[in-house]
């Protein structure tokens, strides 16, 4: 049980970790206008609705909303 808590609390700060890094990287592609691209943006939400699904365990009681 404390290796899958574990596994899980490690995939969820690397999915943070993206989703901090993110502005970073759109910052260029954003160019002067300050939005970020359509296909970007789409992209960005299939990764962190796939890295959701891909948790181990989770529950009612999480809010897994983004």
């Amino acid at each position: 049980m404390k290796m899958n808590l574990k596994r899980a609390t490690v995939s969820l700060l690397v999915l943070l970790g993206l989703v901090a890094s993110l502005p970073m990287g759109v910052m260029g592609a954003a160019g002067s206008t300050g939005q970020i691209p359509a296909q970007t943006e789409e992209h960005l939400q299939r990764a962190v609705l796939h890295q959701l699904r891909m948790l181990p365990y989770y529950s009612v009681f999480d809010n897994l909303n983004f």
